[in-house]
């Protein structure tokens, strides 16, 4: 581990809007920050004295931002029925382990958006872990999806009472859930949530500064979640009368003029596809074609004009941390191009999560956040991770 100042040169820069004209490019971080930036032969004999953390034909971006994980789920297949009941040591003992995980795939910010409320206290190790950012409990219907972190109405609980125990509690914003989902005992293609109970509680954090997303996998929640005012919705699929189908147009275009952000999340059913010795079975042709359909889906809403922002739901099913590199390489098969994916993965979810010049830029004076990556071929392949850096601490060895 490198301390005090030092300099991490590369072939090619995204600082978190656009691609650098220059090539070879000198990044120079003093504690905590960056301090300058600039192409290597004006800046190199300036700091020759400092250490140089030299990738020649790689990429530096800033480091990378998930906006939608299950950071105390393990990403290994294990339901949330069995890991929910667990004690809340055993709990965070899985979060320290995906959180490091994912620091070394590039990740240097994560929301997580399902969880207890106990683990709204839990301090996460800044010199090992990615910045965190936690919405609490999930607001969802009575025996709703994801109701095993104790945010489901009942008992006398509506919407406003959970969305304040969140934020009483520390959360940074709400997640609310509009459908139902992979809990078993729902229906993923069945509306829950009213508009009622969605604004009453989103209400609620806006009064505060805090941002409130949906999980939306219907047409109608989408209607919903937007009439409601939310800032987004998560998934980017629709099951509306029990089969897969595309957005229907006036729900997007609701959404697009609410201005909500739609979670990407391509990866949860993809995930599947990488599991060892099930490329014959009926579940993999399943998730083969809920794959493309969520691709195409993507497709739809970029060619809407839609705002995506870029989250993994790493944690769920089979869903891991450390890989959210696939999340950029889906959505460049959907045809988005690398630059714009770029973009979305840093300053874009920055400003999603209301997190603007806290991460995302590659700029003086902005946190020294950084990922280098091997290529940005991103329509070819995920991109290797290289190297990463949190807060002006770079992470042990991360590449391959």
């Amino acid at each position: 581990m490198t301390s005090g100042p030092f300099a991490m040169r590369v072939e090619r820069l995204h600082d978190g809007h656009r691609w650098w004209p220059d090539r070879d490019v000198l990044v120079v971080v003093e504690g905590a920050h960056i301090a300058e930036v600039g192409p290597a032969r004006v800046l190199a004999e300036k700091y020759a004295r400092l250490p140089l953390i030299h990738h020649e034909d790689a990429v530096l971006t800033p480091g990378w931002i998930d906006t939608h994980a299950h950071t105390t789920l393990p990403g290994d297949g294990t339901a949330i029925e069995e890991i929910a009941p667990l004690a809340f040591e055993e709990r965070v003992q899985i979060a320290a382990r995906n959180l490091q995980r994912h620091l070394r795939g590039g990740v240097t910010t994560v929301r997580d958006l399902g969880s207890h409320l106990d683990y709204l206290g839990w301090p996460p190790d800044p010199a090992t872990m990615p910045r965190l950012i936690r919405y609490g409990m999930p607001i969802t219907a009575e025996q709703g999806h994801m109701h095993w972190f104790g945010g489901a109405l009942g008992d006398g609980r509506a919407s406003a009472d959970i969305a304040r125990a969140n934020l009483d509690a520390g959360a940074e914003g709400l997640k609310l859930v509009g459908t139902g989902g992979g809990t078993v005992g729902t229906v993923p293609h069945h509306t829950t949530l009213t508009v009622e109970e969605l604004r009453a509680a989103i209400e609620i954090a806006h009064a505060q500064g805090r941002r409130a997303t949906v999980h939306a996998l219907t047409n109608e929640a989408v209607r919903r979640a937007s009439q409601a005012g939310a800032d987004g919705v998560e998934h980017v699929g629709s099951r509306d009368g029990g089969g897969a189908r595309p957005r229907a147009p006036e729900a997007l275009e609701a959404a697009i003029a609410a201005g909500v952000v739609f979670g990407s999340t391509l990866g949860c059913n993809e995930a599947y596809l990488h599991l060892p010795a099930v490329s014959e079975t009926q579940d993999y042709r399943e998730q083969r074609i809920r794959t493309d359909y969520y691709r195409d889906n993507a497709r739809r809403l970029l060619a809407s004009g839609a705002r995506i922002a870029i989250g993994s739901d790493a944690g769920w099913k089979h869903t891991p941390f450390g890989e959210f590199r696939r999340e950029l390489q889906l959505l460049a098969s959907a045809g988005m191009p690398a630059e714009a994916i770029l973009t979305a993965a840093t300053s874009g979810n920055a400003d999603a999560l209301g997190a603007e010049g806290v991460t995302g830029q590659v700029r003086p004076g902005h946190p020294a956040d950084l990922t280098v990556i091997d290529s940005a071929d991103l329509a070819a392949r995920p991109p290797n991770v290289l190297a990463v850096v949190r807060g002006g601490i770079p992470v042990g060895h991360v590449g391959p």
